[in-house]
């Protein structure tokens, strides 16, 4: 590679206008990744986890701050303490209530039996105002909910107890549901993903169908025994809700349409360029001219990789601020049902997750400026660029992006192993690249009006 030529070409590449149009694209991704980081950052108080509790962000950074993001032994003890002081909190609230007090309800306990009694009895009606909001018929459990703090402490008590309940060693029934939740993963089809991701049938709880449903199939052995890694060793793994690390998986996705893009539109332009102002006689009127191709494809690489970092920089950390104290906590989670390959945080899930997307548009934009290289106008250059760059970010988007690094994604029912996602982008830069090479070679013997 001739260092003078290679930077002749990234100075090609690198114009004001194209510039400014790759600016303002990453400009509305980053945008539309604000937004979606907002259902998780300015509506924390109301963020829900996978198990349906109203346990806000704001309580689980505090007990992260205090305890530490993972279950061990010290975190445990921390939450157990916190448990009796929300208790102790509640109790206090429950003195104030004459229904509490004439019902000799004093404490979480007795509450928790009386509302047991009245639900399993079917004596109280629940109704939704206009909010949204449950109104319970019961005077009692009427005002509980009624009172913000009080229905606050209630969610964070449900909260603790279900997070130290599913650190015992005697709880089987999450693992078990987790591999259940697996099976019917596996068993879906892409139509049913396309669809709204409908169950395939109905089964117990260890995966017996019922009512005629169909069988569900065996996971593989890799991936029962990192289940059984994961159940085997909470002590690793955190207790956010599912919700923080789904914002970031969409994060994530937008990572694998916002880079390639963006890139493309700096990069496409380069060779078709050189043809529409007939530049191809001059460059194999000498040997220098004639390897221009490897330099072209060195800058191309090298835009790319720059634009992709840019790119997903500027999406990333405005959307993941509000939420910094967060992103050192395990992404597995004994309150989520998202079980990941890697033993990672939120921080290295979205550094991993911006590496694969880099990976993958350097991957689709290689093979799209391949293809589009004999291409001398505008018109024809977006009439080869665009299905394939279609063809390869549609179904990235859809189903590879958002299950990335997860054991339910679509590639593990095939390949169950760990990172196969970059592993197939891999092959398919590889790929890229030796369409690259080839055509180089050949590009040495033969005369611009054949090429």
């Amino acid at each position: 590679m001739n260092p003078t030529v290679f930077f002749a070409e990234m100075r090609k590449i690198w114009r004001p206008l194209p510039t400014l149009v790759m600016l303002v694209c990453a400009t509305l991704f980053m945008l539309q990744a604000i937004g979606q980081a907002s259902s998780f950052t300015h509506d924390a108080p109301q963020s829900a986890n996978s198990l349906g509790n109203s346990a806000d962000n704001a309580f689980i950074a505090d007990m992260i701050e205090r305890y530490g993001p993972n279950l061990d032994r010290r975190t445990k003890e921390g939450l157990a303490g916190e448990l009796n002081r929300q208790k102790r909190l509640f109790s206090e609230g429950l003195a104030a209530i004459p229904q509490a007090r004439a019902a000799n309800i004093g404490d979480y306990d007795s509450f928790n039996r009386y509302q047991e009694a009245e639900f399993g009895g079917g004596r109280v009606e629940v109704t939704i105002d206009d909010s949204g909001n449950d109104v319970y018929s019961d005077p009692l459990l009427q005002t509980v909910n009624a009172d913000q703090t009080m229905s606050r402490t209630l969610s964070r008590i449900a909260f603790l107890q279900q997070v130290l309940d599913r650190t015992a060693e005697t709880d089987r029934r999450s693992r078990d549901m987790a591999a259940l939740q697996l099976r019917m993963a596996f068993a879906r089809s892409i139509t049913d993903v396309f669809g709204g991701g409908r169950q395939p049938g109905s089964y117990d709880d260890q995966g017996r169908p019922l009512n005629g449903s169909p069988r569900l199939p065996q996971l593989p052995s890799g991936v029962t025994q990192r289940i059984d890694a994961i159940f085997g060793h909470t002590e690793r793994y955190g207790y956010l809700g599912s919700d923080v690390l789904s914002g970031v998986t969409s994060i994530v996705t937008l990572m694998f349409i916002a880079p390639p893009i963006c890139s493309l539109i700096m990069t496409l332009p380069l060779i078709p360029r050189d043809r529409q102002r007939r530049m191809l006689a001059l460059q194999y009127a000498s040997r220098t001219g004639r390897r221009v191709v490897w330099d072209q494809m060195a800058a191309i690489s090298a835009t790319t990789l720059i634009t992709s970092a840019g790119v997903c920089l500027m999406m990333a950390v405005p959307a993941v601020w509000p939420i910094r104290t967060l992103m050192s906590c395990p992404a597995i989670s004994v309150m989520a049902v998202q079980l990941i390959w890697f033993d990672l945080n939120l921080r290295s899930y979205l550094i991993g997750g911006a590496a694969v997307a880099m990976l993958f548009s350097l991957a689709v934009v290689m093979l799209v400026t391949f293809l589009t290289r004999r291409s001398s106008g505008v018109i024809a250059m977006l009439l080869r660029a665009v299905p394939p760059t279609v063809i390869c970010i549609a179904p990235t988007m859809l189903l590879l992006a958002p299950a990335l690094f997860l054991l339910s994604g679509p590639l593990d029912r095939w390949i169950p192993l760990p990172g196969n996602e970059p592993m197939l982008f891999a092959l398919v830069l590889l790929a890229a690249c030796a369409l690259w090479v080839v055509d180089g070679i050949r590009l040495r013997h033969r005369e611009p009006n054949g090429v």
